[in-house]
């Protein structure tokens, strides 16, 4: 997986404080209706360059690919989270592609900077963990920080901890059969169809992408 401006091999960004992207505008409802305080509320949509237009990507299931298409994600939280984002190749070693809190109602997009997640031989399984939690995940982010100099006993130690948490979590009213809207339009672009999840404090999702 390569970007246009973000290049897989040259080592992941670590940033503490939010750079994905700020989309320019904020969602006209409540994002998951019933969802309690101490709840995540959430919406994740992937989308993809369709020969110069951004359309939207279902991602229940794993998304086929071919080499050299080009991908890019999108989140919307009801709350203040945390968030993380690990990109793992298909040789199994992981990276760190962004850590840091994001504001209530705002809607985000990675890559930050309206550049795209093309992917490239080898060819393979890659895998994209979106971690959100209410709160801050310093035993994950200790494990994180080993990334990706730790090389693959690095990359296990948060394949685990990742599992871990997944677990911990529990199912979190996902309706992966059923998108709904990201509730806006960005920079005059379509309003992207979206998953929504509520329910439990923290919650891993991962986008599966075979090419």
């Amino acid at each position: 997986m390569s970007e246009s401006t973000y290049n897989s091999k040259r080592g992941a960004r670590t940033a503490v404080q939010p750079r994905f992207i700020a989309v320019a505008f904020l969602l006209g409802a409540a994002l998951v209706a019933g969802a309690a305080p101490s709840e995540l509320a959430f919406r994740v949509a992937l989308s993809k360059d369709a020969g110069g237009t951004e359309t939207s990507v279902p991602f229940s299931r794993p998304v086929d690919a071919k080499d050299g298409e080009a991908f890019r994600i999108h989140f919307s939280s009801e709350s203040d989270s945390w968030l993380y984002l690990v990109y793992e190749e298909p040789a199994g070693i992981s990276q760190l592609l962004f850590q840091g809190q994001i504001r209530a109602g705002a809607a985000y997009a990675y890559p930050e900077d309206g550049s795209w997640m093309r992917m490239e031989p080898p060819s393979g399984s890659e895998r994209f963990h979106l971690v959100v939690s209410k709160s801050r995940l310093r035993d994950l982010e200790a494990k994180l920080e080993r990334l990706p100099s730790g090389g693959a006993k690095a990359s296990d130690a948060v394949a685990e901890a990742l599992a871990a948490l997944k677990t911990a979590g529990g199912p979190a009213g996902e309706t992966p059969g059923k998108p709904v809207p990201m509730g806006g339009v960005a920079r005059g672009g379509p309003g992207f169809q979206a998953y929504s999840f509520s329910g439990a404090s923290t919650y891993v999702k991962t986008i599966r992408i075979i090419h």
